[in-house]
């Protein structure tokens, strides 16, 4: 069942509404609704949040698994092939993964390593690139 997410625009206290999108569409939407918690001097407004969503990755030449790909679960195949030679050729246990490079808590990144490395770009003269958000 959706949750329809509101806060108020006086005390900014949260409600959420649990219920069909029918019956959502009959009772709530387009209705102005007051807020309970400041005993109806606010309004409540509608909070919209984005979602994540992952497109299919289309088939290409990946240069880490040296051949062409024709998808994730192909490319972790792959990896795990490669895992397993280099594990028997050197005799180190190896786990060859696919990393998203947008993802930077599995890349060890922080904030404060940004900053710091802004800040010494910044002190040698060197461009500095905007800090994410």
């Amino acid at each position: 069942m959706p949750a329809y997410e509101y806060r108020c625009d006086t005390c900014q206290s949260p409600t959420t509404i649990n219920t069909s999108i029918a019956n959502y569409e009959a009772t709530f939407a387009n209705k102005a609704l007051v807020c309970d918690a400041c005993d109806g001097s606010g309004l409540l407004l509608r909070v919209y949040r984005p979602f994540r969503f992952k497109l299919p990755m289309p088939d290409h030449y990946n240069p880490s698994a040296g051949q062409y790909v024709s998808g994730e679960k192909h490319l972790k195949d792959i990896f795990k092939q490669k895992s397993d030679e280099a594990t028997e050729r050197t005799g180190i246990p190896h786990s060859f993964a696919p990393v998203d490079l947008r993802d930077t808590e599995a890349l060890g990144v922080t904030r404060e390593g940004l900053e710091e490395d802004a800040a010494r770009r910044h002190d040698a003269g060197l461009p500095v690139p905007p800090l994410p958000k």
